[in-house]
């Protein structure tokens, strides 16, 4: 995938009202395209789990804060990381450190076996959520399905794109 196909992808969904997104936060999805696609690749990651990720944690809002002190597009706390809440409010630092996280979140469900869910990414999802505490918390199920059901909708895009050739 390039990062003209994700940012047209990201576009539709947001001009087609199944990823309803503001025309700022679409610029800046386009803007970042390509470290999404770079770092989701490099982690083993699919580039539209990880713009689902992306718009569940944030709605692509670089300089977002949680509640909880999570910071940036991916939503990761600083501490965790060793990253201050201004360098992960940097679209890259925050994209590449989302994507590390998910990453070890898929091997980790992986080494455990576990299966709760449907998928090991799913069970990954619902971690990088809730953290080790994941199994324990049904909200974070409906975290990894609304990323999940982000990623379709954009898929469904890219099957409308790929068909028109």
């Amino acid at each position: 995938m390039t990062a003209i196909q994700l940012c047209l992808i990201i576009s539709m969904g947001a001009a087609d009202g199944s990823v309803p997104l503001y025309h700022h936060r679409v610029s800046i999805a386009c803007k970042v395209a390509p470290v999404v696609i770079k770092h989701a690749s490099a982690n083993g990651i699919d580039p539209l789990v990880a713009v689902g990720l992306i718009y569940a944690e944030s709605g692509w809002k670089p300089d977002a804060v949680s509640r909880a002190k999570a910071c940036g597009l991916t939503q990761v706390i600083g501490r965790y990381v060793g990253k201050t809440c201004a360098q992960l409010k940097r679209p890259e630092t925050a994209i590449e450190e989302g994507m590390r996280i998910l990453a070890y979140w898929k091997t980790y469900t992986k080494r455990r076996k576990s299966r709760r869910l449907k998928s090991h990414l799913a069970e990954a999802l619902t971690c990088y959520n809730a953290g080790y505490a994941c199994s324990k918390y049904p909200r974070s199920r409906a975290y990894a399905h609304k990323v999940l059901k982000t990623a379709s909708r954009y898929r469904k895009i890219l099957s409308k794109l790929i068909a028109k050739k």
